[in-house]
């Protein structure tokens, strides 16, 4: 009995984390989604990011993304980060806001006047890139996406 009870109470530590336990790659911190936005022609207002897991409302509704942030530019790059994001097929929508007026500017027909992008530089032929040409597999291990505006 208390063997029982003293391997009950071992094994619960271990699942706790104390110490020397083992963690899973989700527990560590050391995982993640990495969106690398390169070449930008300018380091004026925001860059937003978008992470889809279903390809209702991809890349033009931000309000059905899974999750969303956002980076300044810098040395005309930014870095987009999605923490805590579980196993599973992913696409991501990027977009900066160079005026700052926190939309995507489009012309009468819908063109984007502002640069856009989308995980594996997908291209969209007459309208935006299609989610299964977008999508990447994500499992623990961090992932980093590089994107280049058009």
């Amino acid at each position: 009995m208390r063997l029982t009870i003293l391997s009950g109470v071992l094994l619960s530590a271990c699942l706790l984390g104390m110490p020397g336990a083992a963690q899973s790659p989700q527990q560590s911190g050391k995982t993640g989604i990495t969106i690398q936005i390169n070449a930008l022609n300018s380091n004026a207002g925001t860059v937003y990011c978008d992470l889809y897991n279903e390809a209702k409302g991809f890349p033009n509704k931000p309000e059905r993304a899974l999750s969303s942030t956002k980076a300044q530019p810098q040395n005309n790059k930014a870095v987009c980060v999605f923490s805590n994001v579980k196993p599973g097929r992913y696409a991501v929508a990027v977009w900066q806001d160079i005026n700052s007026n926190g939309k995507l500017d489009t012309s009468w027909i819908g063109i984007p006047n502002e640069p856009v992008g989308s995980s594996n530089n997908a291209k969209g032929k007459l309208g935006p890139p299609k989610f299964k040409d977008a999508t990447f597999d994500y499992a623990f291990s961090g992932v980093t996406q590089t994107i280049i505006l058009d």
